[in-house]
């Protein structure tokens, strides 16, 4: 069920197969090139996406760990009204892994312009979570004219001071990388603790699929050092950047859903997105969790869905 030849190990399509029950999606496959080190290097990459659907489009930006598979729910509810676009982030998901690339937020800003460009996706509407936030607001900063809406989920496009202790541990030198990369340790701890139910066993081995082999997590490990705490982290500036330009974007342009359960992105990172658009539409969901599609997508998806009317591409 692909476009074309693939990158993709024989066991990992079998174990794909596995999972088309609950992301029954037509794996389609581009090969671009994509911008490393802040834009100073490129080499090209296989980028994995789903694309079902008609209609004016939604992209779909994930964060870490996960991929495409996160949206899946949602997508099923939207995709007999929408084109539905979900890309997996250049080492992530079904895209292609290759331990020497080095990515940051601006390569992956930039990356996500050019795959849209290859699309013919002129104009959209973003869906973003977790890290798509601040990937999704990079594109959409520099290309305003090119965004109808934005709904963000338990995300953040600015920079903060505050940072769970638990991500802070998975920074430690040496630690964290034997936790992310050698024990897959954030990606494990990210199946029991985004959900207030345990995630069924189909839904475990969805979200693992990807990161079994040792060198496929080496983008969940760069996705948590790339986490400017600092104004001395070369990823701050480009952070910054975005904070300063959401202001491109109107109130009713912008709805925010949350799940207030979340250790990762807590209560103030949804009051912070309040303030900057105070006349948005912001729900929060007292009995969700990080992991915000798995526990409500058809409310959410209720919800996008007349969003998006009142912002027609």
């Amino acid at each position: 069920m692909v476009t074309m030849k693939t990158h993709l190990r024989e066991e990992t399509t079998a174990e794909l197969e596995q999972i088309r029950s609950i992301y029954p999606f037509e794996s389609h496959f581009k090969t671009l090139s994509h911008p490393m080190d802040m834009g100073a290097r490129e080499q090209e990459a296989t980028v994995h996406y789903v694309d079902e659907g008609e209609g004016e489009p939604i992209v779909f930006v994930h964060g870490n760990p996960t991929w495409s598979f996160y949206f899946r729910k949602v997508i099923l509810k939207l995709k007999d009204h929408h084109r539905c676009v979900a890309l997996d982030h250049i080492g992530c998901g079904l895209s292609e892994k290759d331990p020497s690339f080095r990515y940051d937020l601006k390569s992956r800003g930039i990356f996500l312009e050019r795959f849209l460009d290859e699309l013919g996706i002129k104009k959209c509407h973003l869906v973003v979570h977790d890290w798509g936030g601040s990937i999704g607001m990079a594109f959409a900063t520099r290309n305003p004219e090119r965004v109808a809406s934005v709904t963000v989920t338990n995300t953040a496009a600015f920079p903060s001071k505050w940072i769970s202790w638990r991500i802070q541990m998975c920074r430690l030198p040496v630690v964290g990388r034997w936790i992310n990369y050698h024990l897959n340790g954030f990606l494990k701890a990210a199946m029991v603790m985004t959900t207030r139910a345990p995630l069924p066993k189909l839904v475990k081995q969805g979200y693992r699929l990807p990161y079994r082999k040792l060198e496929e997590r080496e983008s969940i490990d760069q996705f948590v050092k790339d986490i400017p705490m600092s104004k001395s982290h070369p990823t701050y500036k480009e952070l910054e950047r975005i904070g300063e330009q959401l202001s491109k974007f109107k109130d009713h342009q912008v709805m925010i859903l949350w799940g207030l359960r979340d250790f990762c992105f807590a209560k103030l990172f949804f009051d912070e997105w309040k303030m900057r658009f105070p006349d948005s539409k912001a729900i929060a969901f007292d009995d969700a969790d990080h992991f915000l599609f798995e526990e409500k997508a058809d409310e959410c998806g209720d919800l996008i869905l007349t969003h998006l009317k009142k912002n027609p591409v």
